[in-house]
């Protein structure tokens, strides 16, 4: 799109080319918000109205800079938003309008035609009521930017009252008019067109950064609690815990791909009751002491022992793909807590197969239940071993069913369980007697023998995926080791031998389950043939009232369960009814206080920077100084690590102690290791495991405290070149601030800040000011001139528009009427004095066309006679030479002058042509050199020896330094490019 376009007409090009996805619409918009940006930052505010300061470049949005204003203020008349009063929320308001035939309504949120404002509306137009009352300040511009995304986002135009109606209908669920919008482009847009001010963002920074990150926006987490109903219907001595409690809800994940809710067996979890299922046994003589299930033995060796060696249990030799699953499983334990600091590796103890009736009907869903915190060692040796290692008997009950149970049901489950002091069947006790005492049907069984359906299932899917394993890295087959032959005494085909030993499967490790008609051999059974261990029935699959806690499927994994820790913080906190001044300020229903003045720049001996920093991290860290409390909020790369480096450096240099916390190891280690390439290790200690990491940190402080006493550091010398360093910092910037100070002063030719003249010249660029001359330059007013009079020029603009004249003043019949004519005190006296004196000129000029004999009809003006008179002028020395028959087409002398035209003509065109040929000469010999050449050529461009002719050479020498030969593929004959070069002189 290279045309320049209005802004309307950018809105018609996009719906015609099928709208804009919610990427395009925050590129297109991101120019004119960022400018916007800066001119708030200035304290001043644009002239969005009917978007006149929007000027589209290259399918982008960009603010005219030159329409932009101080703010304009009306506050005393300015709608103030309501108390919402009593149960009833007003959502939507309409007006009847009389029509003789119908019955007609229109939305009364809209201002109509020539209605006076009384109550906050929308306006037809790029507007906003408290534009229309006379009131104008950056959050005026936040409301009109809001229309202006919607206009972008929808396809609609706000000139057009109906595409207003459809919007200001639809506000409340923008994702009927385009549901492909991203959510939080809906959110924006929402929040900037709301009616109350109050309402509306405080600042375009907020958009700015909303949009710019608008994939990790979560609106659930900027939804302000101040503003629902359940915070305004709390008492004062709860609200606190109230809140807090609404902000641990948003810690847990209650959809589908948690796997603390809905549990899936992946790659990334290993059932170790399937995995030790032992091979080629018959199902009902299974020693229950040789699978891993959550009976008694295994409880014992877990919690007594505090191990549990799984090669005790899982034959590795018949599953080869175990030991990598389970290295995968330590690999990833191992990262999360080397990243995170926080062990997710959790043994499954058990699962609760329950139905949510309220969300998803009669459907079953598998949830662990307790998961007992263990560590998966691997002990290398001729056989390598792997072993559970349980550090606590204190096993964790799901706290995403703890809390889901507890907002759905009303059930409340313990958050730890003490396995030495009690037991599993304690706490299914205690579900199923909270399930009957609310009236439920729902019945709860302990499963703690496992199901021979679930096993054949299982191992049918380890089995499978263990065969495609095996096969897809078979070895390679090897003739020489098959004994074969084709006579006909003793016919044994090769191939017959491959397919019995390498196609055909062979009745082993779990085939009897995929195949009912194989059966293991008796000689591979074990002699219990009298006891049974498997339960065989398959109870409470299908009644969604038949719950289970299934003790059967002990399952090693990690889960990701990070933020399960703060859910304890916030219990601890609720707990203690513990009370804080920065929450009660951030969660106030109270206005905030005005926002104070930048913190006071101390003094360079008083700051401590290691590295660099920009003015804004500067600020930050001067903020700090003061006592106050902030957040900074950016995306990665933007400079929060450095700002922290530089405020410990401060708070150290201060004598101070710092605390640091991180969520993920990577950005502690990155402050870190900038603390410490400005050797400010020593004064720091790095703690991420507070057991691995307690040795590290004894023997540093023991390194440090031992350096500092053998310290030979002179205090006074290193205060003085400090003192140094600093007094010529100070210099230096003296001279900025001086140069600052000036680019912000407005002089009295420009009216305005230089730096802001400076933006306006860039933006405005114009190549005819360059080409224009001094005497021109010198008629232009400077740029205070124009200001003082650009109010009057506009209207004057607007009042030509209307009358449909022309809006270019120099094109207006007074534009000839000197200025001090129009400031006399009688002007009309004045012009017809001057008219007095022009009359008798203006008759002498009209004798004078009188007696030019002119042609029927013409009567030139004063402008066009003048012209006239250049032309005869011009026409002069061919009168003189009685040449003037050219201009008549039937004259004989037009004739002639005419074919000699067209001769000339037809000779540019083959100088031109021949020119072409020739274009890749360097040096073009002239008209005698080349014709001496070419004859030259003609005469040794003979014989198989011509080469040897030192006349042959030179040209050829010549013409290969003269002729840029590499810009023909094939090499051209010298004959033709000497032809070539006759040709053109």
């Amino acid at each position: 799109m290279n045309e320049v376009l209005d802004f309307r007409g950018f809105l018609r090009y996009c719906d015609e080319q099928g709208g804009l996805r919610t990427d395009d619409v925050i590129a297109v918009a991101m120019p004119l918000l960022e400018a916007l940006h800066g001119v708030h930052i200035e304290g001043r505010v644009a002239r969005l109205r009917n978007a006149d300061a929007v000027r589209v470049e290259e399918g982008r949005l960009y603010l005219d800079l030159g329409r932009t204003s101080g703010t304009i203020s009306n506050a005393r008349h300015l709608f103030a938003k309501p108390k919402q009063e009593g149960p009833v929320v007003v959502t939507r308001e309409v007006t009847e309008v009389d029509d003789d035939d119908h019955r007609l309504y229109r939305n009364a949120l809209i201002r109509a035609e020539g209605e006076t404002l009384s109550t906050p509306k929308y306006v037809v137009g790029y507007a906003a009521w408290d534009l229309e009352i006379g009131h104008h300040d950056p959050i005026t511009d936040i409301h009109i930017c809001g229309l202006i995304l919607a206009s972008l986002a929808f396809g609609l135009d706000f000139n057009d009252p109906e595409d207003l109606e459809t919007f200001v209908e639809r506000r409340d669920n923008l994702f009927a008019l385009n549901d492909q919008v991203h959510p939080t482009l809906v959110g924006v847009i929402t929040e900037c067109t709301q009616l109350y001010r109050e309402d509306r963002p405080r600042s375009l920074d907020e958009v700015i950064a909303k949009l710019k990150n608008f994939r990790q926006y979560d609106p659930d987490n900027y939804m302000d609690l101040t503003r629902t109903a359940g915070f305004r219907q709390q008492d004062l001595s709860s609200r606190d815990n109230w809140i807090l409690a609404k902000l641990k809800a948003r810690l847990f994940d209650l959809s589908r791909r948690n796997r603390l809710l809905y549990f899936r067996d992946t790659e990334g979890f290993v059932n170790l009751t399937v995995a030790s299922v032992p091979p080629l046994l018959d199902h009902k003589n299974i020693d229950p002491a040789s699978l891993i299930t959550w009976s008694r033995s295994v409880r014992d060796k877990v919690i007594g022992k505090k191990r549990l060696v799984l090669t005790g249990y899982l034959d590795l030799k018949e599953r080869p793909t175990l030991p990598a699953r389970l290295d995968k499983v330590r690999s990833e334990a191992r990262k999360a807590v080397n990243e995170y600091g926080v062990d997710p590796l959790r043994l499954v103890i058990a699962f609760l197969r329950w139905t949510n009736f309220k969300d998803y009907g009669n459907e079953k869903i598998s949830t662990p239940l307790l998961l007992l915190p263990v560590e998966l060692v691997k002990r290398k040796g001729v056989k390598d071993q792997y072993v559970l290692e349980c550090p606590t008997a204190e096993a964790e009950v799901n706290p995403v069913l703890v809390h889901y149970f507890r907002e759905l049901y009303g059930i409340e489950l313990p958050d730890m369980i003490d396995l030495e002091e009690s037991s599993v069947e304690d706490l299914v006790s205690s579900i199923r007697q909270q399930a009957k005492s609310s009236g439920s049907e729902i019945e709860l069984d302990l499963v703690d023998k496992p199901r021979i359906e679930l096993v054949h299932a299982a191992a049918r899917q380890a089995f499978s995926r263990t065969l495609r394993r095996t096969r897809r890295h078979a070895s390679g087959l090897d003739p020489r080791s098959f004994s074969y032959s084709y006579g006909s005494d003793g016919f044994t085909p090769l191939g017959l031998q491959l397919y019995q030993r390498k196609v055909r499967p062979a009745a082993s490790t779990f085939e009897y389950i995929i195949n009912e008609d194989i059966r293991p051999g008796v000689d591979h059974a074990k002699g219990n043939g009298g006891r049974s261990f498997y339960n065989t029935v398959e109870e409470g699959d299908a009644n969604p009232y038949h719950w289970e806690v299934d003790l059967c499927n002990v399952t090693l994994g990690n889960f990701n369960a990070r933020r399960m820790s703060l859910v304890q913080d916030y219990d601890h906190i609720i707990e203690a009814n513990a009370k804080d001044d920065v929450f009660n300020m951030l969660f106030s229903d109270q206005p905030r206080p005005l926002q104070e003045e930048a913190p006071t720049r101390a003094p360079l001996a008083e700051r401590f920077p290691i590295i660099q920093a920009d003015p804004t991290q500067t600020r930050a860290i001067e903020q700090a100084a003061g006592g106050g409390s902030y957040i900074i909020q950016g995306p990665p790369g933007t400079g929060k690590s450095q700002t922290i480096t530089n405020l410990i450096a401060y708070y150290v240099g201060a004598g101070k102690k710092v605390l640091f916390v991180c969520e993920k190891r990577a950005a502690l280690d990155v402050v870190f290791h900038r603390l410490k390439q400005r050797e400010l290790d020593e004064v720091c200690c790095r703690v991420h495991d507070s057991q691995a990491d307690k040795k590290t940190f004894i023997q540093d402080l023991k390194q440090t405290y031992e350096t500092f006493l053998k310290s030979t550091m002179d205090e006074a010398s290193i205060a003085r070149e400090r003192a140094s360093v600093i007094g010529r910092m100070e210099e230096e910037i003296g001279r900025l601030e001086h140069f600052h100070q000036r680019m912000r002063e407005a002089h009295a030719s420009t009216g305005i800040p230089l730096h802001n003249l400076l933006d306006r010249l860039i933006a405005q660029r114009d190549d005819s000011l360059h080409e224009a001359d001094a005497v021109a330059l010198e008629r232009i007013p400077d740029h205070a001139s124009w200001l003082s009079v650009e109010r009057l020029v506009r209207e004057l603009s607007v009042a030509l528009k209307d009358l449909g004249r022309s809006l270019i003043a120099a094109e207006h019949p007074l534009i000839a009427v000197q200025a001090q004519l129009l400031n006399d005190d009688q002007p009309f006296g004045r012009i017809a004095e001057v008219w007095e004196k022009a009359s008798p000129v203006w008759e002498r000029i009209s004798e004078q066309l009188d007696a030019i004999d002119l042609p029927p009809g013409m009567r030139p003006t004063l402008g066009e006679l003048v012209m006239l008179a250049g032309g005869a002028r011009q026409l002069g020395p061919v009168a003189a030479r009685d040449k003037l028959g050219i201009f008549e087409s039937r004259h004989e002398e037009a004739r002639r002058y005419d074919a000699d035209v067209e001769a000339i003509e037809k000779q540019k065109k083959s100088v031109a042509k021949a020119a072409k040929a020739t274009v890749h000469w360097k040096q073009k010999p002239n008209a005698v050199d080349a014709q001496a050449a070419r004859e030259q050529w003609q005469r040794v461009n003979k014989g198989f020896f011509k080469f040897l002719n030192g006349t042959y050479r030179r040209i050829k020498a010549m013409v290969a330094n003269s002729y840029d030969l590499s810009k023909h593929q094939v090499t051209p004959e010298i004959a033709r490019l000497l032809d070539d070069l006759c040709a053109e002189h």
